[in-house]
């Protein structure tokens, strides 16, 4: 029976402390998504797998980014707009060709990420429409 509870004891601890080891690289994951910032031009839209695209690859001066967005930026976006994201912003604006610009999110930003102890403090109340990104 010792043994038992021993077993029990170190899943427990082990499961707890892989769970709060995922929530940091996750937290830390949005954090530097944030804090990037790109710009260029939509050269395709595509997905890695038989699904629709969930990927925009973009040029810019210097190099191709392919950048994961939710569900809404890829509906609005087309091969030729502008694209892009300023430093310690989570929204993304596109630009069509006829210059309308449209502002959507960029990284979903649920209340647990904004309560933890490493989203910095000057962003826990920015943003505050994100927490429904992408839906």
């Amino acid at each position: 029976m010792k043994d038992f509870l021993k077993f029990i004891l170190f899943a427990t601890i082990f499961f707890k402390g892989c769970s709060l080891l995922s929530d940091y690289t996750g937290n830390r994951g949005i954090i530097k998504s944030i804090e990037k910032d790109f710009s260029g031009i939509i050269m395709d839209k595509y997905s890695p797998r038989d699904t629709p695209p969930i990927f925009l690859k973009i040029k810019n001066k210097n190099t191709i980014l392919d950048v994961s967005f939710s569900r809404r930026v890829i509906n609005i976006s087309s091969i030729g707009d502008s694209i892009y994201k300023l430093p310690n912003d989570n929204y993304v604006y596109i630009v069509k060709p006829n210059g309308k610009i449209y502002k959507e999110c960029f990284e979903r930003i649920i209340k647990e990420t904004r309560d933890s102890k490493q989203f910095p403090n000057d962003w826990k109340n920015k943003w505050l429409d994100t927490t429904n990104c992408g839906d």
